[in-house]
This record gives structure tokens, C-alpha cells and sequence, in this order.
């Protein structure tokens, strides 16, 4: 049976988990939210001659939650296993969110993406895995909180992540959207 390879997984949790940034850490995030998704990545180190069709890994829920609960032990065992089998996205202002697999945020090892949104919800955000090198692009539309004004503090988000790992020779495209409402909110 063909094991999901890393970025596979990778593509919905956004980037793998790894220690926030160099310097300083970001603040306690405004919203913590469970996010979900599927998608499918290519394989281009496999198909490498002229005409030759890339193999292609489809990814889902069941797949995903196999990885981050430690089920599943092969390329996965990179992963550190969280027994809730969940990813969850952290908003700490409108220009810095991060991905964990962890949703308290006093023990979360957060990867970092950096972006923009508009006044109607528009975002793009780009983060680089420190340690692999995989960089991420999330673009997409949110539901923002009037409360917080211009502050532009998403109440939901709906989306699509691309993934470009040259190292390994993977792309990959993922949808990707919050579940429910937030997990942890700022007052």
C-alpha cells in the first residue's frame, strides 16, 4: 500500500509544525479555529520525462487525522502526533496567522504565515517551513468581525492553499476551510 507522503499532509495543516520564527514569539493569537481540508499533491520527481503524467496522492479528513494522531507511522513519524487528530489555525492580527496541531495556545509549536487581508475579506498570506523549505501560499475569503473594526479579524475563512516543495519535487492544491466557531477568542 502506498504511504501518503509528508507534504501530503502538510498541504491541509498548512506547513508542518515546527518552533515559531527566529526573535520574538507573536502575541497570544485573537481566535484559535479547527480547520479542515483535502486536495491532492503531485509527484513531479517521479514522471521526470517529456510527456510523462505526474503521480498524484489524494488527500482527505480520515487521511489527515491518521497522520496527526500517530496512526499512521510512515512519513507521518515527522509529524509530532496529537491525539485530538485535528489542525488548527491561529489569528493573532491581520497580518500574522499560524498553523498548529496543537489547540491551547501556551503549548503550541505554531508555524508562522505572514500575509494580507482586505476591509471585504480577501486574503493571501506565504510562509517557508524553517526546516524544510516548503513554501506555502493560502489565499482565499474570510467572514471578518465587525467588533473588531479595522482590525479585519476573521470570524471564518474559506480557501485554497497551494504548496511548492523542490527539494522533494512536490506541488500540491488543497481546499481549506475553518469547522464551527473558534476555540479560543481575545476580548
Amino acid at each position: 500500500m502506498f504511504r501518503l507522503p509528508l507534504l501530503s499532509l502538510a498541504l491541509v495543516l498548512f506547513a508542518l509544525p515546527q518552533p515559531a520564527r527566529a526573535g520574538d514569539p507573536p502575541p497570544d493569537p485573537v481566535r484559535v479555529f479547527e480547520i479542515t481540508g483535502g486536495g491532492k499533491v503531485l509527484h513531479q520527481h517521479v514522471a521526470t520525462a517529456f510527456g510523462a503524467k505526474s503521480f498524484v496522492t489524494k488527500i482527505n479528513k480520515k487521511s489527515i487525522e491518521s497522520c496527526v494522531t500517530g496512526v499512521d507511522g510512515g512519513d507521518c513519524q515527522l509529524l509530532p502526533a496529537n491525539e485530538d487528530g485535528k489542525v488548527y489555525l491561529y489569528i493573532y492580527n491581520s497580518g500574522e496567522w499560524g498553523v498548529a496541531l496543537q489547540a491551547d495556545p501556551s503549548d503550541a509549536d505554531v508555524t508562522m504565515l505572514e500575509g494580507l487581508i482586505d476591509g471585504k475579506g480577501k486574503f493571501m498570506f506565504v510562509g517557508t517551513d524553517p526546516l524544510t523549505g516548503v513554501q506555502y501560499l493560502a489565499e482565499g475569503k474570510a467572514k471578518l468581525d465587525k467588533e473588531f473594526g479595522d482590525d479585519l479579524i476573521p470570524i471564518k475563512i474559506k480557501g485554497t492553499l497551494r504548496a511548492l516543495d523542490i527539494a522533494s519535487g512536490h506541488t500540491g492544491v488543497s481546499k481549506i476551510k475553518t469547522v464551527g466557531k473558534p476555540i479560543v477568542i481575545a476580548v
